[in-house]
């Protein structure tokens, strides 16, 4: 998955990953719930 492999290039960094996507922080967080992607850190950045 394509969300996956950006959050693990920017070393978990969910701000720096939406920003690279082109999205909203909520909208990776809700795709992240919407495919059950666990990601390393579920807290914040």
């Amino acid at each position: 998955r394509y969300i996956e492999r950006v959050i693990q290039a920017v070393g978990g960094n969910k701000r720096m990953a939406a920003r690279i996507l082109g999205i909203d922080r909520k909208t990776l967080y809700r795709r992240l719930e919407r495919y059950g992607v666990a990601t390393i850190d579920d807290g914040d950045d």
